[in-house]
């Protein structure tokens, strides 16, 4: 059985307080959702803690399989919200 798994993203566009700031990082959101255990969720925010890039998980909903039933029409049971933070290099001056 193969990993059913959702994963959307989308620029942050809120006001930034100061054009430094904004000029350093942006912000890109995703959304993550998928079928796992506890042992799953934990297993995947530790492949994230890996990255080389500063990510911020600002969202988890997670319910325990043990008491979901699952049908075709079952929505995951892990809902992550993940901030990845970058550089954008097109603002800065040599």
């Amino acid at each position: 059985m193969g990993l059913d798994i959702s994963l959307q993203t989308y620029k942050d566009t809120t006001d930034k307080s100061s054009k430094k700031e904004s000029a350093q990082k942006d912000t890109i959101i995703y959304r993550v959702e998928f079928f796992g255990s506890n042992t799953d969720l934990t297993s995947f925010l530790s492949k994230l803690e890996a990255l080389p890039y500063f990510v911020k998980v600002s969202n988890i909903d997670f319910k325990d399989l043990n008491y979901i039933e699952k049908t075709e029409d079952t929505p995951p049971n892990i809902n992550l919200t993940i901030d990845l933070y970058t550089r954008d290099d097109t603002t800065q001056k040599s």
